[in-house]
């Protein structure tokens, strides 16, 4: 097995990226953001009051990492339903099985630091605060150029390879929700087999 050594600048930058875009696409019947996935795992009454009360020390870290695991699900659903080389894609939540292992153990090792999830990585809206589409619209623009994907039946194809660098392949992989729909739109690049 390949272990992957990146910066943690770069895992972190990642792990904003992925719980930001987890976030946004939670819904349910009180959390009126993007609905991508059925829950309201952050929102104050629902996940938040559980997490606030069975960890209370982790519970935000508990929220955020709850949300990216149930878009992990969801990206995941999508890739093996419809997808024949569905471990051949890169997607906002996969991103290859090295990589995807050590995004996993930053993730511990941040929770386990005992500092609120803001203080230690940099999200590009306040996952405190109200969602608004409006401001995840300005940051999903504010990533630049895109290449201009491919709609398919599957999700939004990126063309080429994707990017060696992988903060410029997320960069891609996130710029490519735009525009926005009703469901989400599963972004990728496919890989040699």
């Amino acid at each position: 097995m390949n272990e992957v050594v990146l910066p943690n600048s770069v895992l972190d930058a990642v792990l904003a990226s992925q719980i930001t875009v987890a976030w946004a696409g939670e819904g349910s019947g009180d959390v009126p953001r993007l609905g991508w996935w059925s829950c309201g795992l952050t929102d104050r009454d629902g996940g938040g009051d559980f997490f606030e009360r069975s960890t209370p020390v982790t519970a935000q870290w508990a929220q955020l990492d709850a949300v990216r695991r149930a878009a992990i699900v969801v990206d995941q659903r999508i890739r093996r339903t419809h997808m024949a080389a569905h471990d051949h894609v890169r997607t906002i939540y996969h991103l290859g099985y090295a990589v995807d292992e050590a995004l996993n153990e930053r993730l511990r090792i941040l929770k386990q630091t005992g500092e609120e999830p803001c203080s230690v990585l940099t999200f590009p809206v306040n996952l405190a605060e109200e969602f608004d589409r409006k401001t995840f619209d300005r940051f999903v623009d504010s990533l630049g150029d895109v290449p201009k994907p491919k709609i398919t039946p599957v999700g939004r194809e990126l063309p080429g390879r994707p990017p060696e660098a992988l903060e410029v392949m997320m960069r891609h992989l996130v710029g490519a929700l735009r525009p926005l729909p009703g469901e989400y739109p599963m972004p990728f690049y496919r890989v040699a087999a």
